[in-house]
Order: structure tokens, then sequence, then C-alpha cells
């Protein structure tokens, strides 16, 4: 392991902005470019593409915050429950010029754990999609919330524009603090109670400037991540602060379609989708009858050790050409992502930037900045914030904590588990890591998960899985104790496993861990592997839920 260090801070390129409400996010953006859109959406059926200019979309949100004003929705909280859609985006800056609380809702999640956000957050009304009309009227009858449908938002937006037009401007003549809460989203949590993350428009919208610091985002972009996550929110703002129209992707199975149209060259995702993307363009090459072809490119750009991303991508045009064409890199977030995708999109000309996020830091703490990405890192911290990492053993590896303007207002309604994240006035991840003399962040493991043996040695599982996921037949993982020895369960990957005409998949993958066993300390071999048939449980941001009963 390279020398660490305990300590960093980096410094901020920019001056500070000023820009701590989404109300004036907005009107700097339509001040700025009135005449490029802020949003678009694509109908899958005709193929048109239908644009919100900066003025029309600043219009409708006042008209909506002034009904929601004065219907009594002032610092209250308000829900929203629906998919990706101008709509969602509609509902959530109306809300916030109105002063409102946003809960953001999964509305994949089950109705009792909806109703037990609901409850808890203190939340009376919600904003719903009629895709999910069902699950919202089973919460209205269990959680007596009140329901408004997208498709009437436009109405109370006209609604709001007359109160407007009438004098009676108290919701824009409000002064609105950008340290107030504005957002409330709940912790998925692999384990535990979930809490509630008080996130504040200064928190949001800081975290988004800080992170342009090192990542260029003036890029053409298509939103694909549920919005209902924090890390979906920074990417919006990303591209609306870069004065880039948002195209907004309403279904991952018509992505491809998105894709044609936008000609995306930035995207924002989580490792599973990456995967994905991966293995349609392994596909397309399969089909195409070019495997060994390209293989043998790959092969001849490695010797010669000076081929840019940009003459990959031209090299293998054809092949990722599903991505649209333009695409000249991918973040990765959420979740640590498998370095075998990460070096397979390489190879052909597609970097991949992993990064680092928590909710409660609104998320971004640390990304691979442009041109200079180290693999196998989570990249530098955002600047304008400082890390520590705290209590570290001999390897320079202990609880990752930060400072800085990211940093939450606090759990709601949940005082000492507040103070205990903030310790020391140091927001206290619980994410193990280090980092290397060039501040570089790796992650290592979550302390709840760590393993503790007999002999008191602490194993982190996720150092262990991320061998295991070498092996290209593994799909998902877990490692976890059992009789005071070492176990993995492993759900394989059907697909490649037919690809590549492996005819035992359960010993192709025995002999990777026996290999990796080979040279592995006694107390990090894996002493027993069993494999199960059916995926693992995931929270809604697509984490395994560390529980092997299911």
């Amino acid at each position: 392991m390279a020398k660490t260090i305990n300590y960093t801070a980096i410094p901020r390129r920019r001056p500070e902005e000023g820009i701590y409400t989404f109300r004036h996010l907005l009107e700097r953006e339509c001040d700025r470019r009135p005449d490029v859109p802020i949003f678009s959406t694509l109908d899958y059926a005709s193929h048109k593409r239908t644009s919100v200019m900066p003025g029309e979309f600043i219009s409708a949100v006042e008209g909506l915050a002034a009904w929601l004003y004065e219907s009594g929705k002032n610092r209250k909280v308000v829900g929203i429950l629906g998919p990706n859609s101008y709509e969602w985006l509609f509902a959530f800056y109306g809300a916030q010029y109105a002063g409102c609380i946003v809960l953001l809702l999964d509305r994949t999640a089950d109705v009792s754990l909806l109703e037990d956000q609901i409850v808890r957050s203190g939340c009376k009304d919600v904003i719903y999609s009629e895709e999910v009309r069902e699950k919202a009227e089973s919460l209205a009858s269990s959680a007596g919330v009140a329901l408004y449908s997208f498709d009437k938002l436009k109405d109370h937006s006209a609604e709001g524009r007359k109160i407007l037009s009438d004098g009676r401007t108290a919701c824009l003549d409000q002064t609105l603090n950008g340290d107030d809460t504005a957002v409330i989203m709940y912790t998925s949590g692999t384990t535990g109670i979930s809490k509630g993350v008080m996130l504040s428009s200064k928190n949001l919208l800081m975290n988004s400037e800080c992170v342009v610091d090192i990542l260029d985002a003036e890029r053409d972009q298509v939103l694909m991540l549920p919005l209902n996550h924090i890390y979906s929110l920074l990417a919006q703002f990303l591209a609306v602060r870069s004065g880039k129209c948002l195209h907004i992707c309403l279904n991952l199975r018509h992505m491809a379609d998105d894709f044609a149209e936008v000609k995306p060259e930035l995207l924002f995702l989580v490792p599973l989708i990456i995967k994905n993307l991966y293995g349609i363009i392994r596909k397309t090459i399969h089909k195409m009858g070019d495997d060994e072809k390209v293989e043998q490119m790959i092969r001849e750009n490695k010797e010669k050790g000076n081929v840019s991303y940009e003459e990959r991508r031209k090299m293998f045009a054809p092949y990722i050409a599903v991505l649209g064409g333009r695409i000249e890199r991918i973040v990765s977030g959420g979740a640590p992502i498998d370095i075998q995708v990460i070096r397979g999109m390489e190879d052909l000309g597609i970097p991949i930037q992993e990064g680092y996020g928590i909710t409660e830091c609104s998320p971004v703490l640390a990304v691979n900045p442009d041109g200079k990405i180290k693999v196998g890192t989570v990249g530098i911290p955002t600047p304008g914030h400082e890390m520590m990492i705290d209590n570290p053993d001999k390897n320079g590896i202990g609880e990752i904590c930060a400072k800085g303007p990211s940093v939450m207002n606090g759990y709601y309604n949940m005082e000492k588990e507040t103070a205990e994240a903030m310790a020391g006035g140091w927001f206290h991840t619980g994410d193990l890591g280090y980092l290397d003399e060039e501040s570089y962040l790796t992650i290592t493991g979550r302390i709840k998960n760590l393993i503790i043996l007999s002999n008191g040695e602490n194993i982190s599982p996720e150092e262990l899985e991320a061998k295991i996921y070498l092996c290209r037949a593994v799909s998902e993982v877990i490692v976890y104790e059992k009789d005071d020895k070492i176990s993995a369960m492993i759900y394989m990957d059907a697909d490649y496993i037919a690809a590549n005409n492996i005819a035992d998949g359960e010993a192709y993958v025995r002999a990777h861990i026996e290999e990796y066993n080979k040279t592995a300390s006694t107390v990090k071999k894996i002493s027993a592997v069993e494999f199960r048939d059916v995926p693992f449980e995931k929270t809604s941001s697509n984490k395994i839920k560390r529980n092997i009963s299911k």
C-alpha cells in the first residue's frame, strides 16, 4: 500500500458564486441562456422531442408555487411520488419556490415503507404520478395524506398565475433562506432503521458548484437515474447550471432512443447500468462477429501505450454507437464498480470517473477529476471540503469523516443520531478507507459490515467481494462469517456463462476462488462457497441488503 495521509482539504479553483436557493439558480439561468431549452423529453411512440424554455419553466413554477403557498403549504413537508418526468421537476421546483420541504419518495418502495416515511416526516400532502395512482390512494387511506396528481399541475399553475395577477404575491415576496431544510430523504439503509436526512438548498447547490471545480459538466446529458435520489438531483443541478438542456429519460427500456436523439457526451450512472451498457456493447461486437478483431485492436493499443481515448472511440465507433456516438466519459457513483468493467470501457475509449458520495453530504465527497483518473480509487475530495481518516490502523485505514458546505442539517427528529454522526464537528460516514499521498481516496468497506473473527482479526467483506467480482461469471456476491470462517454466497451471471460456453458455472467460479486463496492471507481465505438461484434483495438505491437468509 502506498504511503497514506490522515487529512486533506482540496482548495476551490473558482470564487464562490453565491447561488444558495433554487429560485436564484433558475433566475440566473433564465438570464444567461433565455433561448436554450432547460429540459426536454422524448415521446417514444412518435419520436417527437418536447423542450421547455427557461422563461416558460419559471413562469409555470411561479404559478404552481403561488397555488401551493395560498393553499397553506409554506414550510410544510410535501412528498413527490412518481417516475422521472418533466412533471416531477415541475413539482419539485414549484414546491421549493413556495418554501415547502420536499420529501423524496421512491415509487418502487412498498406502501408500508412509504407510509412510515410519510408519518415520521409529518408529510400531509403528496404530489403523485398516474402510474402510481393505486399506491398513492393506498397511502391516502393509511397515512391520511391529501393527493395532487401530476396531470393537474398545469391547472394548479394557471390558478397560481391568476393569484399573482390579482396582486397576491406573498409567495414570491418571501425571502427564502438557503440554510433552511429544503429536502428530506430517508436513507434506505442496508442495516438498521432509516434516517430522514435533512438537506438545505445551499447544501445541494454548493455540492454541485464544488463538483464542477474538478469535473466539467458543460456537456449534453441524458438523465437516467431516479430523481428521488440525491445523486440524480446532483446530475440535474449540474446540467442546469452548465447552461445545457437536460434530456430526461422517461423509461430505461427506451434509453437507446434517448441516446440516438440527444447523443450525450456525459452520463452520470450507477455501476449496474454501466455494467449493462458494457454488456450491450460486448453483445454488439459478438453479433457483428468481431470478437477476435476487437481483442486484437485492444492488444495493439496497449502495446503502443499512447493511444488517446478519442482515438480509441473512433476505432470502436461502430460498437459504441449504441451510446449515441458522442459519449466522452461516464461518472459512476452510488456503489463500488467492477474494475473489469472500468478497464473494458477504457479499452473502448470511454473513461469511467468513479466517485464517492453519501446522502448526508448532498452527496458527492470525492470524484476522479477530469484527465487525472486513478483507477481503484474514488478520486480526490470535493474542493471546498475537508476530509479526515479517523482512528487509522497500521495501513492508514480508518473511518472517513468530512466537513464542508455540503454536510446535512441533521436527521429529522433524531437528535441523538445527529449528534453521534457529527461528533467532534465532523460528519462520520461509517465508511472505511484511506487517503494516499496525492489525496486520492480508496474505500475499503463499511464499519457496520466488518467481520470480527474470534482471533480478533477485522475483515472487510467488501475487500474480498472485490476479489471475487474479478471473476466475470459472478453477478452478485456477499462475503460473511459462518462458524468463525469466511464464506461467500454468489449469484452467477448466466448470460456470461452462456455466451462463453462455460459447461459448469459453479466449478468455474470455485476455480477462481481457489486461485485467490493461494495468495490470500490465512484469515482472508474463503472457506466455503454457496450459490443462489435468484438475485439478492436490494435497497431502493440498488445496493445489496446484507441479509444472507434471503
